[in-house]
């Protein structure tokens, strides 16, 4: 485009937007434009696709078109008991709104039994035939408290069972409680001392037994190392801080059945 073109074109465009403004106002519409949608960008489109990939897998496990008639989540596979109708949330809150209609703000309120029992949730009536969650420690320490004061032989009560596991060990799920390795560090050091004396260091039968998950911490992995050279460093410090005597190292395994592991991992 010439230097005359640009001329005519600029000294054109007020007579031009005029007209295009009096057509607007003719046809009662307007025209403009706008920056390209994030929605169809390059990425956004990808993290689309990713996300309908995502949902038709799930879909695919955990399939909602079952002919088990139960209300269910589909995810966890938790089925609802009687009392719970998530799934007439549409049907409730109609019948909330037409109670709404001619009522005042003031007078009005919102009652707990009309709304929806949603599955983690439970009704009174589901509630009263549930067996109550007790706590056998609290439990315990109430009986003692009673016992004290309207039994005569307090230890007539030790003579019941008041707890299925032993509250000292195992925690209101059942689950062991985990041991404190400070404390029982610092009774075997207290008690007695944990050095090697000369006739043991001197012993050539003597089995040392290293622990391989501490064993791991001793050494810093240096950055882009093999793993044949970090097993390399690793056997590079057995040797050299157990010098001809017999080493065996011991990792802990976690087996697919229950552990006392359980609670840690």
């Amino acid at each position: 485009m010439g230097e005359a073109q640009i001329a005519v074109w600029l000294y054109s465009m007020p007579a031009t937007s005029e007209i295009n403004c009096a057509m607007q106002e003719a046809t009662d519409s307007k025209y403009q434009t706008s920056e390209q949608h994030v929605e169809s960008s390059r990425s956004r489109i990808m993290r689309d696709n990713d996300d309908t990939g995502s949902f038709l897998h799930f879909l695919r496990e955990h399939s909602p078109f079952t002919e088990d008639p139960n209300l269910r989540n589909i995810e966890t596979g938790e089925v609802a008991d009687k009392a719970s109708n998530c799934d007439e949330a549409k049907t409730v809150g109609e019948e909330i709104i037409k109670k709404m209609k001619n009522a005042s703000v003031m007078d009005y309120s919102f009652k707990c039994r009309e709304q929806i029992v949603g599955m983690s949730l439970k009704s009174k009536e589901a509630k009263e035939t549930l067996c109550p969650t007790i706590d056998p420690q609290l439990m315990f320490h109430r009986l003692i408290i009673a016992g004290d004061e309207s039994l005569y032989d307090s230890p007539e009560l030790f003579s019941f069972e008041l707890s299925s596991v032993p509250s000292s060990l195992f925690d209101d799920n059942g689950l062991l409680l985990e041991s404190a390795k400070v404390s029982l560090a610092d009774g075997i050091w207290n008690k007695e001392t944990c050095a090697v004396t000369d006739d043991l260091n001197h012993n050539t039968d003597m089995k040392y037994v290293l622990d391989g998950g501490s064993l791991l911490q001793r050494i810093p992995w240096v950055q882009e190392s093999t793993f044949r050279q970090i097993c390399n460093s690793y056997i590079s410090h057995i040797k050299r801080n157990y010098i001809e005597r017999n080493v065996v190292v011991v990792f802990d395994t976690y087996p697919d059945s229950a552990s006392t592991k359980d609670t840690a991992h």
